[in-house]
């Protein structure tokens, strides 16, 4: 590899013999470096290679201001989440994840402790993603010797849902798609007038359903791949009770935010309702 730039004494961004960027570790690595000489492969103990372009300049400005250590952490929770998961994640969310964790050691460590309003609605709603917050605030811990709360698991399954879902607008646009997933459940708790049982694998596709179709609302995109009419009589026809669920749930809809429900969504959401609402009666 070729030496490019040096972003501290231990760490230095160098080419590969592809012509991609990588980041390097080494204790010392980053000392009387010259352009576009050979590096000293021995030396180096860690290797940093993020896909996307944006995300490893992104991870090069953060190199400058942090230690590497929160760079490692927030790898283990990337691939912990990319494990646990059923959504794939862009590497670009180590970047946040690593800023984020070092921002949450400062502030345990300055006695600074902040609450998570979201905290239920996210143990609720986004549970794996939760789940992997929970495991990287243990690794917090462990690692630097601190205290972090469940509210960081929290603020950490967070930053796992934006990159699931691509969002643009962070915290805004997360707290939009929490209060649709809770509002459509409400009516769905309602019609039945019932409690869904909330560790089913039905009713954790039925949320990440909901996450997409709120994503798809916010920008103004539809979901529609063909006649599916016919198939719509038929299911309506089978969940008669999931059906009128879902007559309901298209009148708060056109109320609220004025979006007329596709038969592709009708379909979707009939199916899911019925599945999540009969392993409850059975």
């Amino acid at each position: 590899m070729k030496f490019r730039k040096r972003l501290n004494n231990n760490v230095i961004v160098a080419i590969d013999d592809k012509g991609a960027e990588v980041v390097l570790f080494g204790r010392g690595l980053g000392f009387d470096p010259h352009a576009s000489s050979d590096v000293d492969m021995t030396r180096v103990e860690r290797t940093y290679v993020l896909k996307e372009h944006s995300a490893s300049r992104k991870l090069q400005q953060l190199l400058e201001m942090i230690s590497i250590d929160y760079v490692d952490v927030a790898m283990l929770i990337f691939g912990d989440a990319q494990a646990s998961l059923s959504v794939p994640l862009s590497d670009s969310v180590i970047v946040p994840l690593a800023d984020h964790v070092h921002m949450a050691v400062t502030r345990i460590r300055e006695g600074i402790e902040i609450k998570n309003m979201m905290l239920q609605e996210i143990q609720r709603f986004y549970r794996d993603e939760y789940a992997v917050g929970s495991r990287a605030v243990a690794l917090v811990n462990e690692r630097f010797n601190t205290a972090l709360t469940d509210d960081e698991a929290g603020f950490i399954a967070l930053h796992l849902v934006n990159a699931e879902l691509g969002a643009g607008d962070g915290a805004r646009s997360l707290t939009k798609i929490t209060d649709f997933i809770h509002e459509v459940e409400l009516v769905v708790r309602m019609h039945y007038a019932s409690e869904i049982d909330v560790d089913s694998d039905q009713y954790r596709r039925f949320i990440t359903h909901l996450k997409f179709f709120a994503e798809r609302l916010a920008e103004g995109r539809v979901y529609g791949s063909g006649d599916v009419s016919k198939m719509l009589t038929t299911v309506r026809e089978t969940y008669p009770t999931a059906g009128e669920c879902v007559v309901r749930i298209a009148e708060f809809l056109a109320t609220k935010y004025d979006h007329a429900l596709t038969d592709d969504e009708n379909l979707y959401l009939t199916l899911h309702i019925a599945h999540i609402t009969s392993q409850h009666r059975h």
